[in-house]
């Protein structure tokens, strides 16, 4: 399976390096997914950046549990 195909609208990512703006390790949603051989990923970081054309690469899909921590974290905060 391509593993940049597991990574759909509304998933929770955490960012692997650096971008302008959003350090490693932020977590976001992703808004839209583009392309058809390259995807790319638009998302919303928690930090309130909106970055688009993030390669695969560059993301961490979390699992269900950890998405689901991470907006208990954030309601809490």
């Amino acid at each position: 399976a391509d593993e940049a195909r597991d990574v759909v609208k509304n998933d929770v990512v955490e960012l692997m390096e650096d971008l302008p703006g959003v350090p490693a390790g932020t977590l976001g949603k992703v808004l839209m997914v583009t392309g058809f051989t390259w995807l790319r990923f638009n998302v919303l970081f928690t930090n309130g950046v909106n970055v688009g054309q993030i390669d695969r690469a560059k993301l961490r899909k979390l699992s269900k549990a950890e998405a689901k921590a991470a907006r208990k974290a954030a309601r809490a905060a």
